[in-house]
C-alpha cells in the first residue's frame, strides 16, 4: 500500500483504505473461493449473500482502519515533503524569507 497509497482515489485515508478493499475483496471473491470450493463470491455455500456480505465488511473494515492508520503515520512525512518541493520554488514565500534574512549587502 505505501508504494501506490499517493496514486489511490480519494483525499483522506478512509477512502483510500475502502478502495483497496474493494479491488481486494473482488479479487478474493472471484479467484480465491473459487479455489477453495465455496464459488464466486462464496455463493456456492448455500447461504445466500451472507458470506459474500460477511467478507465484504471485513476486508472493508479491514481496509479502513489501516488506510486511517498509515495516512495518520505518514502525515508529517508528507507535509515534510511538499514543504521540501516548495523550497525549490523561486518565488515561494520561504524562499523569499531565506534570501530576507541574509545581509542586504549579500542580496
Amino acid at each position: 500500500m505505501a508504494s501506490g497509497y499517493r496514486l489511490l482515489p480519494g483525499r483522506h485515508g478512509i477512502t483510500k483504505g475502502l478502495s483497496v478493499g474493494v479491488l481486494v475483496w473482488l479479487i478474493m471473491g472471484s479467484v480465491l473461493f473459487p479455489l477453495v470450493g465455496l464459488g464466486f463470491l462464496a455463493f456456492d455455500v448455500g447461504l445466500g449473500f451472507q458470506p459474500t456480505l460477511l467478507s465484504l465488511t471485513m476486508v472493508e473494515t479491514y481496509s479502513a482502519v489501516m488506510g486511517t492508520v498509515f495516512a495518520f503515520l505518514n502525515r508529517d512525512r508528507s507535509v515534510t515533503r511538499e514543504r521540501e518541493d516548495l523550497e525549490h520554488v523561486p518565488f515561494w514565500p520561504i524562499h523569499f524569507l531565506k534570501k530576507r534574512s541574509q545581509p542586504l549587502a549579500e542580496l
